[in-house]
């Protein structure tokens, strides 16, 4: 949550000027997502928490659905397979994905955009 907050290089430099380093860190949060992404994008294999909780998604194909988990519990990669499910399904499917901060959303796209591309038929 501090990466997506931008508050991680705030709560690190605290940490080290307690410690009485007076040096301050910054903290690239493109690097973060792209190695964030990347470790999504490489993982296809879903948790059995994360199956089970997808499998009960796929219930709500035709309604609206909100998730809320901790921070890492894998709440975008369920929603990015739910979108592709839900888009596949109707041609008529719409999806809003709210997150806290414009990053995360631009991520949402890439990693729907690369999940839909992988997804379809080769020719």
């Amino acid at each position: 949550d501090a990466v997506l907050n931008d508050d991680l290089a705030f709560l690190l430099n605290g940490a080290l000027e307690k410690c009485g380093i007076t040096e301050e860190l910054a903290v690239d949060n493109t690097s973060f997502f792209n190695q964030y992404a990347a470790s999504l994008l490489s993982s296809s294999q879903l948790t059995n928490h994360q199956a089970e909780k997808l499998k009960e998604l796929s219930r709500y194909l035709h309604e609206d659905v909100h998730l809320s988990a901790p921070a890492g519990a894998g709440k975008s990669f369920l929603a990015i397979r739910h979108a592709i499910s839900k888009l596949s399904s109707s041609s008529q499917g719409k999806i809003l994905f709210i997150s806290p901060n414009r990053s995360l959303g631009f991520y949402f796209v890439r990693w729907l955009l690369t999940y839909a591309k992988s997804s379809l038929p080769t020719m």
